[in-house]
């Protein structure tokens, strides 16, 4: 009888992670979608900022663990562990300033996400430094910092907020809590 119980337990563990990746999965195809829709309203709008995308929106698992510290080596020790979804997406720009390129490269936890929201460009607001942005210049000179916005490289679009709801939707469905922001045009 326990055996039965436990298969059921872990074929329901199976179905909800299958459900939540594919609803992952939805969330990355999404953001691609409006990135190569983003891309071509660039094309033809002679004022927009340029960029080049080097890697689309994409999902990685990550792991973390971490082991308690324990001064007495005979006491017993936690082990904690983490399983992360990080988002990233990676483009092209050039400095206006100085007419150089470089990359920029955005990286974040999807449970630090707590608000997707819009004024001018849309970006997810996150818990505090949980954002990471690469830069590499072109000598290949690389700087690491970590703010608390993800932008989407979407800001052409108007009258758009649906894809707000379409965002929160997938997140909701993934598991995770993320609220609708200030929306202005």
């Amino acid at each position: 009888m326990k055996t039965i119980g436990l298969k059921i337990i872990l074929v329901i563990f199976l179905l909800q992670f299958a459900f939540a990746y594919s609803q992952n999965n939805k969330l990355v195809k999404l953001l691609n979608k409006e990135l190569k829709k983003e891309l071509k309203r660039i094309e033809k709008n002679p004022d927009a900022e340029k960029f080049e995308v080097v890697q689309f929106y994409q999902l990685q698992d990550s792991i973390v663990v971490m082991e308690e510290y324990q001064e007495d080596p005979q006491t017993i020790r936690r082990i904690l562990q983490a399983d992360l979804k990080i988002l990233s997406v990676e483009i092209k720009k050039k400095n206006e300033s100085t007419g150089k390129f470089y990359t920029e490269k955005q990286e974040v936890n999807l449970g630090a996400i707590e608000k997707v929201q819009k004024d001018i460009n849309i970006l997810f607001t996150t818990q505090k430094n949980a954002v990471l942005v690469t830069t590499i210049n072109e000598n290949g000179e690389k700087e690491s910092y970590k703010i608390d916005q993800f932008f989407l490289q979407l800001n052409q679009e108007k009258n758009n907020e649906d894809f707000a709801d379409m965002l929160i939707k997938y997140f909701r469905k993934s598991g995770y809590f993320v609220e609708k922001g200030v929306w202005a045009d």
